[in-house]
């Protein structure tokens, strides 16, 4: 068919613009050849079908979805010239990931043309490169802000830098840089012309502090308490004790500087303690960097601590930040107080299980007191050692709800109304668990306090936390009991999901001490051992895991001069049935005296021991105590090693019996915040010397005196 010539070539690739900031690259393929262009009349608008799209430039993009974004697909009818080519430019600039785009047409067949879409891509990160700052500060940047991670390998787009930006901005505001800049530029890889390397310059400026608070409105309270209340917004150290006396000298006349000396004044304690409070703050640990949202925290720390006083009605009027020297900032903060409040009449509605007097004695809250709603509503809800909704909860009303709500104000008195919805006990149906890759499914069984058949217990979900946290196999932080009520049976499933953390322990250090040979320790300790698949290696992940159990062996060596050979083995529910935790210890150490220079060993003392242990958890006083005893046989060995006891040659045992009554109540193992432990531990020997009441150790040689140690 007869091909049209007439005109221009068309292009209607329009630049919607870009960033001023980004270093146009390269384009890996090239725009199509003009000779390849095919010219239409502008004159003479037509209609055509799209017989075939094509993409060229596009590398880092799927060329399918940059058709799909353009919206000329095949078949599409389009007018030439029209709207058409402008509106899927626009498009695709709007993407934010090309430098360049343009779209031609590059074949024609009678009504039917071929369109060729050129992009020029803005290259993905290869590097990045850090300047204004130090190591140690790139280092925090990376670790903290993560800026790094977040753009290597991603497509470089105005928002990826907008977002970086922000990301460092912040990163140095929190550190007390508020005047801080940055400024990004990008430039072709000289090795990858498809992609950029980033150049973050920053400019950090001066450190810039608190130096000053200032209070206003604040009348029950002085500025020293309430500035107390910011904890993360503090002014900044000073110290200047002869401040004003110094300027006072300096300004005086000399008939003021006479009459200093000659008259006194009276000073009362309050202006004393205005003056070193102005003059002196020791702030060691305090922080005095401003931060925006720390500084919204503590405003609502202020307002809390009003709250808790009794000024339900404080609030902050306003507070203004603005530079108060070149390195220092200043705060004014005004406050009103309101009026302080008092509780009236407490009634409560709706409790049938339990009276007003017993709510009355968890709540410790009676007529006449200071109106803490603080203190009110912890005591109803979530208080750490015990709450109305805890004394519901742990009987099994999941359902419950409690609120406080303010029925009448006389005054300066204040009378709740405590509203109570019990609801139905609920009992366990499932207990479901997730997350547990290494550890088999009996092991936290267990140690569940959350059972099937049992009532709702607030109490047992926080005991089983504890209990799964002190095993040391789960990330205690997300360690997450699910309730899944069901209110039309009356029954709550739970669905605890844990996370594997590695709770091995490989211990690996040597070296050579010169004439005494290796020096050097090797330990394992396996802390969820499995000693029933230790003959099955196809269950071995990669070692025989998921039992529970503990098992450890541990060399240590000083040359020929010192060497010592442990093994250790527990597991913590013997017999499978009870809380019965069966340890067995096996040792031995060998010590010789070595002469140096020769080399030749003339003594020796060497000791063996085996401990036999077995613990088990009781329930009285409560289930936190456990009682554990243990059997331990000894051996020493001494071969002329100096007098030891007495003893310099021969044998000497001990059989000691120990008995260890403990109570651990804490939280966490690593950081316990609640709880405390207690620990009762005697060691007896028997009494040999009452079994051979007819014989005179005194008299006797060491190596029958020391046979048996009592």
């Amino acid at each position: 068919m007869k091909r049209t010539t007439s005109y221009l070539f068309l292009v209607i690739g329009l630049i919607v613009g870009t960033t001023a900031f980004y270093h146009p690259l390269s384009a890996q393929n090239k725009k199509p050849e003009e000779t390849n262009l095919i010219t239409l009349s502008y004159s003479n608008p037509r209609e055509y079908v799209i017989d075939t799209v094509k993409v060229v430039g596009a590398n880092l993009t799927d060329p399918v979805i940059l058709v799909s974004v353009s919206g000329l697909q095949q078949g599409d009818r389009i007018r030439i010239p029209g709207t058409e080519f402008s509106t899927a430019t626009k498009k695709l600039f709007s993407q934010g990931l090309y430098n360049d785009v343009g779209i031609y047409v590059t074949d024609l067949i009678g009504e039917r043309v071929e369109i060729t879409i050129w992009v020029e891509e803005v290259g993905s990160v290869s590097r990045v490169y850090w300047h204004g700052i130090n190591k140690t500060e790139e280092q925090e940047l990376m670790d903290k802000a993560m800026v790094k991670e977040k753009i290597t390998g991603k497509i470089m787009t105005s928002s990826l830098v907008k977002n970086s930006e922000l990301a460092i901005k912040r990163f140095f505001d929190e550190k007390g840089y508020l005047n801080s800049s940055v400024r990004t530029e990008l430039e072709q890889d000289p090795v990858m012309s498809s992609r950029v390397r980033v150049n973050f310059y920053i400019n950090k400026g001066e450190k810039v502090s608190i130096e000053k608070i200032f209070l206003t409105g604040n009348e029950t309270f002085d500025d020293r308490r309430l500035k107390g209340r910011l904890k993360d917004s503090n002014e900044k150290p000073r110290f200047r004790p002869i401040r004003d006396l110094f300027s006072a000298v300096v300004n005086a006349k000399p008939s003021e500087i006479a009459g200093f000396f000659t008259k006194r004044k009276e000073v009362t304690f309050e202006e004393a303690k205005d003056y070193v409070y102005n003059n002196v703050k020791i702030n060691l640990f305090g922080n005095s960097k401003f931060v925006k949202d720390k500084w919204r925290d503590d405003k609502d720390k202020l307002i809390a601590f009003y709250n808790s006083k009794g000024f339900r009605d404080a609030r902050i009027v306003r507070d203004s930040v603005y530079n108060f020297s070149k390195t220092g900032l200043a705060i004014d903060l005004e406050v009103e107080e309101g009026r302080q409040y008092f509780v009236g009449d407490i009634n409560y509605v709706g409790n049938y299980v339990h009276d007003d007097e017993t709510l009355n004695r968890i709540l410790g809250v009676s007529r006449g007191d200071i109106y803490d709603t603080e203190l009110i509503d912890r005591k109803l809800n979530f208080d750490p050692e015990q709450d109305i909704s805890s004394l519901y909860m742990d009987n099994g009303y999941l359902f419950f709800n409690i609120r406080r709500a303010e029925v009448q104000v006389r005054q300066d008195t204040i009378d709740i109304e405590i509203r109570i919805y019990e609801g139905p006990q609920a009992t366990l149906n499932r207990v479901t668990i997730s997350g547990n890759d290494r550890t088999n499914d009996h092991v936290i069984i267990r140690e569940l306090f959350t059972r099937p058949g049992e009532k709702f217990s607030r109490q047992n979900i926080i005991r089983t936390q504890r209990e799964l946290s002190n095993l040391g196999y789960f990330n205690p932080e997300t360690i997450n009991p699910r309730p899944i009520p069901n209110p039309n049976d009356g029954t709550v499933d739970i669905a605890w999901t844990v996370e594997e953390t590695p709770s091995d322990q490989i211990e690996l250090s040597g070296g050579w001490g010169g004439p005494f040979g290796f020096i050097g320790t090797v330990g394992l300790q396996f802390n969820n051992f499995s000693s029933k698949n230790l003959l099955k290696p196809r269950t071995w992940r990669p070692l025989p895991v998921g039992d529970g159990q503990s098992f450890g062996i541990r060399l240590q060596a000083n040359g020929r001069r010192f060497q010592s050979y442990s093994v250790n083995f527990m597991e913590p529910w013997f017999g499978g049935k009870r809380r019965n935790a069966l340890s067995l210890n096996l040792s031995r150490s060998i010590q010789r005296n070595i002469d140096f220079f020769t080399n030749e060993q003339f003594g020796s003392f060497n000791v063996s021991s085996a401990t036999l242990g077995l613990g088990r958890m009781v329930r009285w006083p409560d289930n936190f105590f456990q009682i554990s005893n243990s059997l331990s046989f000894m051996v020493y060995d001494i071969d002329n090693f100096g007098s030891l006891l007495g003893l310099n040659d021969g044998l000497s045992n001990t059989f000691t019996f120990n008995t260890v009554i403990s109570r651990n109540s804490v939280n966490s193992p690593f950081f316990p915040s609640i709880g405390s432990t207690v620990t009762l531990s005697v060691n007896a020997t028997p009494p040999y010397s009452l079994f051979q009441s007819d014989r005179d150790f005194s008299s006797l040689e060491p190596t029958e005196r020391f046979r048996w140690v009592e």
